[in-house]
């Protein structure tokens, strides 16, 4: 889930540069996420453990919540 959300700031990051024409480093605010999910259990600390498939709607729904909030 970790490296999803990596790949999805990635992404966003891309998408703000070519449709908007503007440069944002978005690093900080994802780590800021992956850390909160952690905090509240919903991601293990140890990037080797698998997370609970049965958080992932849960997951998903924080980090589109997240980055709606934030954009």
């Amino acid at each position: 889930m970790k490296q999803y959300f990596h790949e999805l700031q990635s992404r966003i990051k891309e998408d703000i540069s070519k449709h908007l024409g503007m440069n944002v480093n978005l690093e900080k605010e994802n780590n800021n996420l992956i850390q909160k999910l952690t905090e509240e259990n919903l991601l293990p600390t140890d990037d080797s453990q698998e997370f609970d498939l049965s958080k992932y709607n849960v997951i998903l729904r924080r980090s589109r919540d997240f980055w709606l909030k934030y954009l």
